[in-house]
């Protein structure tokens, strides 16, 4: 099974899992996993809209994927690592 890798900030939802299994898919549909497993985790992903929000960046197999409105449509297989990364701001 494809795993999420959860950034630091998002660890509450997930009761401090750093990793979550989830079934293959899309990145869309392996976020939904998490979000079905950890309360709060889709509004901290996803817009109202649907989108994913602007300060995500996403890397499947370490490697980043381009921004852009196909982003949530990668495919995800049965070994993949999806690492989502959060962007941190403060002064």
């Amino acid at each position: 099974m494809p795993i999420v890798v959860i950034p630091t900030a998002f660890r509450g939802t997930t009761n401090g899992a750093a990793e979550v299994e989830v079934p293959a898919g899309t990145i869309r549909s392996c976020l939904e996993s998490v979000s079905e497993q950890a309360p709060g985790f889709h509004e901290l992903c996803f817009d109202k809209a649907g989108n994913n929000q602007r300060w995500l960046k996403f890397f499947l197999n370490e490697v980043q994927l381009e921004e852009g409105p196909g982003t949530l449509d990668v495919e995800v297989g049965e070994n993949d690592r999806v690492e989502v990364l959060a962007a941190v701001a403060g002064g």
